[in-house]
Order: C-alpha cells, then sequence, then structure tokens
C-alpha cells in the first residue's frame, strides 16, 4: 500500500494491545504472532501484520518478531497519548532517539545507565569498555549477561563481540577473590577480557545492530563498578565522527594488552 502512514495502521483497534503484549513479551515466536493479532483484538490479522512490517514496526530475527527501535518510539508515543507518565516516556525516547541530546553530562551511575541502556534495547553488535578496575553485583552482571544473550538472539549467524580492558588483578587486593570471580563470570558470557598494566581511562562504547539501534559512548572518571560514587562524565551518542575515534582508540590500547586467564 504506497504512501501508507503510521497513523493509519497504529490507529486501527487492536494494534495498541498488540504493541503492549509484544513490549512486554519483547519477542514472540514466528508462528505464534497470528494468535497474538487475534487476542489483541484485531479481525483481519494478516493484512494488519503486512502493515506493520511494511512500516517496519516489526522485524523478524531468528524466527521471532521483536518490536523495532521505530516500533519502540511508536509504543512510548502511544503510550503519551493514553495518559502514560511523560517524564518516563521522554527517558525511554531519549533512550531510542538520542539525536534529541547528543551530548550529555554524566555525574552518577553512567556504568548502570550503560548497562540499563544495552538490557532495556538490546540492539547492538558490539561492546567496548575500558575501566581499570571492574567489580559488578550479582543484579547488574546478570542485567549485563541478559543484555549480550538479547542481542546475539538478534543476530542470528553474527557474533556480537564483548571486549573489556582492565587492569591485571594482584592478590594483594583484599577484593581480588571476588572481582576475579566476576571476571571469570564476563568470560562465561562470551565477554573477552584483556589487561592492561597502565590503564586508566574509562570509556563505554555501544555499537549499532544490523537492525539498526543507538551509536553510543561515555567516557569520564566511572569504573565499571556497582558503586554509586560522585562522578563526572560526557555521553555522546550516534555522533560517529568522535565515536569512531573513541573506536580506534580503544583497539590502540586492545593491541597493548595480553588475555585474562583464568589459571
Amino acid at each position: 500500500m504506497p504512501g501508507l502512514l503510521a497513523s493509519e495502521v497504529l490507529g486501527q483497534p487492536g494494534v495498541f494491545s498488540f504493541l503492549k503484549e509484544l513490549h512486554t513479551l519483547q519477542a514472540i515466536r514466528t508462528d505464534k504472532v497470528s494468535d497474538l493479532l487475534l487476542t489483541s483484538g484485531i479481525e483481519m490479522p494478516a493484512p494488519v501484520f503486512n502493515q506493520l512490517t511494511e512500516i517496519s514496526i516489526i522485524f523478524e530475527a531468528a524466527n521471532k518478531f521483536y518490536l523495532s527501535p521505530k516500533g519502540h518510539q511508536m509504543w512510548w508515543l502511544l503510550q503519551a497519548i493514553n495518559g502514560g507518565n511523560l517524564k518516563e516516556i521522554l527517558q525511554q525516547l531519549r533512550q531510542l532517539d538520542p539525536t534529541l541530546f547528543p551530548y550529555e553530562i554524566v555525574t552518577e551511575g553512567m556504568t548502570a545507565d550503560f548497562i540499563h541502556g544495552l538490557a532495556s534495547l538490546p540492539s547492538f553488535r558490539r561492546v567496548l569498555i575500558c575501566s581499570p578496575w571492574v567489580y559488578l553485583k550479582p543484579k547488574v552482571l546478570h542485567k549485563f549477561a541478559y543484555a549480550v544473550y538479547k542481542a546475539q538472539e538478534r543476530s542470528p549467524g553474527n557474533k556480537v563481540d564483548v571486549i573489556v580492558i582492565a587492569r591485571p588483578l594482584k592478590q594483594t587486593d583484599p577484593q581480588y577473590d571476588k572481582r576475579f570471580e566476576v571476571f571469570r563470570s564476563l568470560t562465561r558470557i562470551g565477554v573477552e577480557i584483556v589487561l592492561h598494566e597502565k590503564l586508566h581511562s574509562k570509556l563505554y562504547i555501544r555499537d549499532p545492530g544490523t537492525a539498526g539501534g543507538v551509536s553510543q559512548a561515555i567516557f569520564g572518571s566511572e569504573n565499571l563498578t556497582s558503586k554509586r560514587n560522585i562522578e563526572l562524565g560526557i555521553r555522546i551518542t550516534n555522533d560517529t565522527v568522535i565515536i569512531n575515534k573513541l573506536i580506534t582508540y580503544f583497539f590502540e590500547r586492545y593491541s597493548e594488552c595480553t588475555p585474562f586467564k583464568e589459571d
């Protein structure tokens, strides 16, 4: 249907309920989409399904359907129209379309926000982290693992790369055993950890996936830990010139590293 408008598709009875369910489920098997459309109150699921795919509200990967970045935007805008919390909606839209605020000063929780962003929008193909000290509480580590799993699920056949550059662990460190266990847990979810004796930089980068997504970098004073200290950093979003320079910097440091070994 040439010139199909999103408002025409999204305004049809049952579409809001369908998007709400898919947003909650995060993904649905391809053979179950028609059933979900029917239970959402859509009497003719086939044409509505075709329209939602045509205007890129949903997409298929690994025999599952997901809301696209555009679909997430439309969902939050519909939430606003239906009386949702505007503060929360603006925060979500900022994550989905960070060109609204491409440069931001961050004073606390930058790593927690970074990991939360990975988990809430796992459309990335690569995550690059520089952090001299690495220590994540189990809850944050679980969220990180979930983000990596969901990103890989969306990119079948293409490995999602997650690389962390850190300082070597020292057995004289009172937290040695806990930090070592975090390193080991990260490697078990597919994270590559390499070590640099002189590392002092703190840098967090996400590269968008094949279905689109956010290109983002944060650099500042905060290590990859679960502490909530007073910090200072800058978040850069979708400025590919600066972010590519930071990626180059990351791989220059990476070339100087040695691999982490569990034994």
